[in-house]
């Protein structure tokens, strides 16, 4: 379902789309694409990359033109804050949207910034270059925009918590989930083998990739320590890398009970739930926590803490857990091993996720893009 523009709607949207300009989309580029492929087919798109080397994962929409270019001046943010406005400027757009973490000094028509999460500025480590550009030329970028969109409450009371003096211009936007898997399954489905030949049930499924907060370790300690011998464990998000260095941490024994599929489409991760007893998602933060909602959509239980967008988002089949009570994280896998949730509770389960559509998101972007090309209107939250 589309959203229809309104007539004070901007006609032409201009986008820094370089998370489609990469061998795979990943979060954010998958919001992207969702809030353009749910949008109104009035408007125009024009999206601008960075990389004409790698591939451009353009969204499905009728009036769409994608620009790449290369840009030097890497280590000064060139493309961004200089040439990607310049190129803005001589394109007539009527509205910028910047949807990662960043926004340019210059805005040559109004800007709408998306700012997940502030965890690039709860992290202070990095050369003096990156620090200064984090703490000074952003904000002062962030300050100029015509709106600030986040995903969450929690990081919405983050972004105040540092700069308060965005208030008057944030608005929450929830992301949604993506449409296949809020798609009925047919008995077929349910019952047909998991999607890799060497993926044998039962298994849970691990989600956060191998960055440190995101706790892979933490989940393989879990994992081991339970007391089903043929139980595995799905490691998605983690790249070939990572994983090779991961797969040295796991006895001998044990290690063809630790698959790590790499990337994977939106339908295999929808099938990989569906065949799945439960999920694993130990990650200390998150601005938007969206395993938790594919999980429901999935209608199986889902392990989790509370940090950041966690709690706020724990539905029917979340298990929330302090975040280092090891012994009951074993219990709850051992739990889902046991019983599947009851058609009632997965029937709940997957009502819940259906709030988190991309229509209703998209038309809450299409409100806060029309406001944003006149300041004299006010930006309404959507929750």
């Amino acid at each position: 379902m589309r959203v229809e523009a309104e007539v004070s709607s901007p006609k032409l949207i201009a986008v820094d789309a370089r998370c489609l300009n990469r061998v795979h989309v990943r979060g954010i580029g998958k919001v992207l694409t969702s809030i353009i492929e749910h949008s109104s087919d009035k408007v125009q798109w024009l999206l601008f990359g960075d990389r004409p080397d790698l591939p451009f994962h353009a969204p499905k929409v009728p009036h769409l033109e994608v620009v790449l270019f290369d840009q030097k001046g890497y280590r000064l943010n060139a493309w961004e804050q200089w040439a990607l406005p310049l190129r803005v400027s001589r394109s007539g757009a009527d509205l910028l949207l910047c949807p990662a973490n960043s926004a340019p000094l210059w805005q040559p028509c109004p800007t709408v910034a998306i700012l997940h999460d502030t965890i690039a500025w709860q992290n202070e480590k990095g050369i003096l270059k990156s620090a200064f550009f984090k703490q000074h030329i952003l904000p002062h970028a962030f300050k100029r925009a015509a709106a600030i969109v986040t995903i969450s409450k929690s990081s919405k009371d983050d972004i105040l918590e540092r700069w308060p003096e965005l208030s008057p211009k944030l608005t929450t936007i929830p992301n949604g989930v993506d449409d296949i898997h809020l798609q009925q399954f047919s008995d077929e489905m349910q019952h047909a083998p998991a999607i890799e030949t060497t993926i044998r049930q039962p298994y849970v499924l691990y989600f956060g990739g191998g960055i440190a907060r995101k706790r892979f370790e933490w989940a393989l300690q879990v994992f081991l320590q339970t007391k089903s011998s043929g139980l595995r464990l799905v490691a998605c998000g983690i790249d070939e890398t990572a994983a090779l260095k991961f797969a040295e941490q796991i006895p001998a024994t044990h290690r063809e009970r630790v698959v790590f599929p790499g990337y994977v489409t939106e339908t295999k991760l929808r099938d990989l739930y569906q065949h799945a007893s439960g999920a694993l998602y130990p990650t200390l933060y998150e601005g938007f926590g969206l395993p938790i909602i594919e999980a429901h959509a999935a209608g199986i239980p889902i392990v989790h803490g509370c940090g950041g967008s966690l709690a706020e988002l724990a539905g029917p089949l979340s298990v929330v857990l302090d975040d280092f009570a090891r012994e009951l994280w074993i219990d709850a896998v051992e739990a889902m091993i046991r019983a599947k949730p009851t058609d009632i509770m997965a029937s709940k389960a997957r009502e819940y996720a259906s709030e988190f559509c991309w229509s209703n998101a998209a038309e809450h972007y299409m409100r806060v893009f029309a406001a944003a090309i006149q300041p004299e209107r006010t930006l309404v939250a959507a929750g």
